[in-house]
């Protein structure tokens, strides 16, 4: 076995099993006793492994790593790790990374301060361990929870001042006033980047909130802030320009779930602000200030009632996103937005019609919204490359379409058609039609198109001109039970799927699809019988189709067998 041969290399440095090795759920005994044998390689400095685990308790004889320099055991979120008493005497250890694990806890209360070289935890998960504030040589710490209890307190983080890139504090209403807030020198870390600030409950009042928060003023280096769920009566002096430090060089600002009525904070005091994000905010304006900002990119709204309307915004914006919110208007300036390239809007029924949109505009989703809301047209969106309509029921017919367009796609909406000028759309390439239930009937389409998937809709027959569609790749059917025969295809496919369809044969040319790659039919009870398929063929799939005829593509010297015999790859399931 060659884990035992491994385990014989008693010189052995460094060990890396870059794939992931997979233990099923009532085997963990089996993996423990792999990992055992690793750990008697007592001269490793580097052990890297990637198991398939859902829960595992590191044996006591990981402690005889002494050497071990960097331990990666990285894992899936669904897994609950646990680690010995041991894991602290590895005295030289200098990183640790657990990867995606979503449960870390240690065995004990023991704590980390004999990690002393400890310079890098790599995990999505709280490592539990107490008393962190003595690995003062730890660059990345992803999380620390602050508890009422003795070893989670602020003061932890004072001295750990080579902390760099991210840092999550959560379990802040466990601070009780400015001076414990303090205690965590946040502008003593020079090199964070990212700070992610979280209240977990209102178990303190407004006004210690707001007290903790002002203690809480982050180095003049930081990028990147996340506050969530803070209910203080104020806004800290270093957000509102008034205070000597404070991240006067923030780029990135993002506010969960504030409870604070009035308007949302003055961005002033941050000129250099690229990116806000507002989520489930109860503030009934956003700062009236914006068209200043002139290093403006990102605007992201979701779910902020209360604000009815938006001021003027910056000409520098390039994407700006709602969801949720109950405006009737977007701003009244979208048309000079002149650098504006993405726009989405979703949930916003109140919205009844759009304003003229720039012409800078290259992607465009709209989901969920009015009747009316985009009655009129879009041609003149001459930059335009992506357009995508979801969860329209209301709106019964789309607007003309910019000639620039690259990719289309319309999912569960109620229109009958396509806009008509769908034909001379010649940069299409991407067309994607779902659940359009009202569909009957499809025009011609442009002859640029190399990817068309239609699911779910009425339709008794595809486009008459699919055989002139000379760039086609891929062609996907799924769920058409109007459609009993296929028209020639193009002889550029290179992919065709079919999927719950009642089709009883495939069509007849597709012998001569000389560029044809991969077939795929799955759920078409009808289907019987295969016609000769072409050599280019590398991969087939036939999945839950009738029995017999699912059967005939695995008996030998059956027909069907016959005209899939030559292709490389075969996947054939039974439905029972």
């Amino acid at each position: 076995m060659l884990t035992e041969k491994i385990s014989k290399l008693q010189n052995l440095r460094t060990l890396i099993i870059d794939e992931m090795i997979r233990v099923p759920s009532n085997e963990c005994k089996v993996f423990e006793s792999i990992f055992t044998m690793f750990t008697g390689l007592r001269k490793l400095r580097v052990l890297n492994l990637q198991p398939g685990l859902d829960m595992f308790s590191f044996p006591d004889s990981i402690g005889q790593l002494k050497h071990l320099r960097y331990f990666a055991f990285r894992v899936s979120p669904l897994t609950k790790l646990t680690l010995p008493t041991v894991f602290t005497k590895l005295y030289h250890i200098r990183v640790v990374d657990f990867g995606l694990c979503g449960s870390l806890t240690p065995s004990s209360g023991e704590d980390m301060m004999n990690l002393v070289n400890l310079r890098h935890v790599i995990s999505i998960a709280d490592m539990e361990f107490p008393n962190v504030g003595r690995l003062i040589s730890l660059h990345t710490l992803p999380f620390f929870t602050i508890r009422r209890e003795r070893g989670y307190e602020p003061h932890q983080l004072k001295h750990l001042n080579k902390l760099e890139g991210k840092l999550l504090i959560n379990g802040l209403e466990n601070v009780e006033s400015k001076e414990e807030a303090l205690e965590v020198n946040l502008a003593g870390k020079e090199k964070l980047r990212k700070l992610v600030l979280e209240w977990d409950d209102d178990s303190c009042s407004p006004e210690v909130q707001a007290e903790v928060l002002e203690g809480l003023c982050p180095s003049k280096y930081l990028e990147r802030l996340d506050i969530s769920k803070y209910q203080g009566t104020r806004l800290p002096k270093w957000m509102m320009g008034k205070h000597n430090g404070g991240p006067k060089n923030l780029q990135e600002l993002t506010f969960r779930r504030w409870i604070q009525l009035g308007p949302a904070p003055d961005l002033g005091a941050f000129i250099h602000l690229q990116s806000l994000i507002l989520s489930n905010c109860n503030w009934n304006a956003l700062s009236g200030n914006m068209e200043h900002l002139t290093s403006f990119k990102t605007l992201e709204i979701e779910s902020c009632k209360n604000i009815g309307s938006l001021p003027t915004l910056p000409k520098s914006l390039e994407r700006f996103k709602v969801m949720g919110c109950n405006w009737d208007a977007l701003p009244g300036n979208m048309e000079h937005l002149t650098a504006l390239k993405q726009l989405d809007i979703n949930s916003c029924k109140n919205i009844l019609s759009l304003p003229t949109l720039p012409k800078s505009l290259e992607e465009f989703n709209v989901s969920n919204c009015s009747r009316d809301a985009l009655r009129g047209n879009m041609e003149h969106l001459t930059s335009l490359k992506k357009f995508e309509i979801r969860l329209c029921k209301n709106m019964r017919s789309l607007p003309t379409l910019p000639k620039s367009l690259d990719e289309f796609r319309v999912m569960y909406c109620s229109f009958n058609a396509l806009p008509g000028n769908i034909e001379h759309i010649t940069s299409l390439r991407r067309l994607d039609i779902q659940s359009c239930e009202n569909m009957r009937l499809l025009p011609t389409l442009p002859k640029s198109l190399e990817e068309f998937i239609i699911f779910n809709c009425s339709l008794d027959t595809l486009p008459g001109n699919m055989e002139h569609l000379t760039a086609l790749k891929k062609l996907s059917i799924s769920i058409f039970k109007n459609i009993l025969l296929l028209p020639t295809l193009p002889k550029s496919l290179e992919e065709f799927v079919v999927t719950d369809c009642s089709l009883n044969a495939l069509p007849g040319n597709i012998e001569h699809l000389t560029s044809l790659k991969k077939l795929y039919i799955q759920s078409c009870k009808n289907m019987r019988s295969l016609p000769k398929l072409p050599e280019s063929l590398k991969e087939i799939t036939v999945n839950y189709c009738s029995d017999e005829f699912t059967q005939s593509c695995v008996t030998t010297d059956d027909p069907n067998w016959q005209k899939i015999e030559h292709i490389p790859k075969k996947t054939i399931t039974f439905d029972s």
